[in-house]
């Protein structure tokens, strides 16, 4: 669950750093960038929601992680920095089915998205998550425009 550099044109100004002064590569977690990105909270139309099922799901996948140092660093940081992470990471929700993303883009306007995600065969705890139109919407085109946009 990691973003990689160059998601500017849809919810970033600035690309996320590959790791902070520390050596943490934290920001680029997917869930860590869900609960601290003002700007991604700002666009997504329903960001509680969006945030509480993208918590479930990180939840069911980290129980590969369970009792590791790594998962248990991660959530004690971000309960630190998220009172909406840490009230709801104690809740012990998970999900395995996702809805629709739902984000106001401040150039194109309305983008509906569907999570995918991908596992690496051979390191099932990878995983690639990209987000995908969601057919019969308009974002298709929407988000070629965005492309084709210079800069």
């Amino acid at each position: 669950m990691v973003i990689r550099e160059g998601t500017e044109r849809i919810g970033d100004e600035e690309p996320v750093p590959a790791q902070d002064a520390r050596g943490d590569a934290s920001q680029r977690h997917v869930v860590w960038n869900h609960f601290t990105n003002l700007r991604l909270r700002q666009m997504l139309v329903d960001w509680s929601g969006d945030a509480r099922t993208q918590l479930a799901l990180f939840r069911m996948a980290s129980r590969r992680h369970a009792g590791t140092a790594w998962l248990a660093d991660f959530s004690d940081r971000l309960q630190q920095v998220s009172p909406e992470f840490r009230t709801w990471w104690s809740q012990h929700e998970v999900q395995q089915r996702e809805r629709a993303i739902v984000m106001q883009h401040p150039r194109v306007g309305r983008l509906v998205l569907e999570r995918v995600a991908f596992v690496v065969e051979a390191n099932p705890s990878l995983s690639l998550c990209v987000l995908l139109p969601l057919p019969n919407t308009d974002t298709a085109a929407k988000l070629h425009r965005l492309w084709a946009e210079p800069g």
